[in-house]
């Protein structure tokens, strides 16, 4: 692996400048590759003239830090805040915490390093966001470069990292800032295809079927009405014959010997008289 001599990026094996600064590539040593990629500090000695809760958010923004940590080390200062940097990520870490009025220092194995002269126009864009070759040299930083143990830094710092410049835009707010954008994904929704709309189909009328024809209601057969009973003509009784009166026999009209004693009639029966 390759690393820039003027600003310590991570070059290819087939790079010829360096694609951060434009350096030629010359060959280094291993030696020298270590100590331009892991032997620089960020020592931040006071908040400045930087908010209180603008500094606890560039400390998580940038170096990763949760809330509690990040108060723990301003509560603390002067103190380390990134180690085993490369020279250009101390310089951009350094530079974006004097721009928000933080002092801050650079050490490596030689001592302070007076980075002023190194220092960029700006590595924030106008609405207070990391520049895009800013921000793809700080996704390097991981949870590695953060100290482990918070304690005050006892080393005097001589050299504080201030710009020379003065920003045209100076900053007022705080954007949170996150070290790995996350790519944007761009969903091309496919050309909804336009198809014809089907045909509608014929609905085949209903076939009417013939109202059944009504059944033929039989006639209720027609009984005769019953004969009459010929009513028997009551026997015509004969009248009883009435009994036959034995006529009265007419009184003998007295006859000229009248004084005479009747003569019995015969069979013995004496008249009786006449009424």
């Amino acid at each position: 692996m390759a690393y820039c001599t003027n600003c310590g990026a991570l070059l290819e094996s087939t790079a010829r400048f360096c694609p951060n600064c434009g350096t030629p590539v010359t060959a280094v040593t291993s030696a020298a590759a270590n100590s331009l990629r892991s032997d620089s500090q960020v020592v931040l000695v006071s908040r400045g003239t930087c908010p209180h809760n603008v500094a606890v958010d560039i400390l998580s923004d940038l170096l990763g830090y949760t809330d509690a940590e990040a108060l723990q080390i301003i509560n603390n200062l002067p103190m380390a805040t990134a180690i085993d940097l490369t020279a250009v990520q101390a310089q951009y870490v350094a530079q974006a915490m004097s721009e928000y009025g933080m002092e801050v220092a650079v050490y490596n194995g030689n001592g302070y390093v007076d980075m002023g002269s190194a220092a960029t126009a700006s590595v924030f864009d106008s609405n207070g966001s990391f520049l895009a070759s800013v921000a793809a040299v700080l996704t390097g930083i991981s949870i590695g470069n953060r100290v482990r143990q918070y304690e005050r830094w006892t080393r005097p710092a001589p050299v504080v990292f201030r710009p020379t410049y003065r920003r045209q835009v100076p900053l007022t707010t705080y954007r949170r800032y996150r070290p790995i954008p996350a790519p944007r994904t761009v969903v091309v929704a496919p050309r909804p295809v336009v198809r014809p709309a089907p045909a509608p189909r014929p609905v085949p009328a209903p076939a009417v079927r013939p109202a059944p024809a009504p059944r033929p209601v039989p006639a209720p057969a027609v009984r005769p009405a019953p004969a009459p009973r010929p009513v028997p003509a009551p026997a015509a009784r004969p009248a009883p014959a009435a009994p036959a009166r034995p006529a009265p026999a007419a009184p003998a009209r007295p006859s000229a010997g009248a004084g005479r004693p009747a003569r019995p009639a015969p069979g013995g029966k004496t008249p009786g008289p006449r009424r």
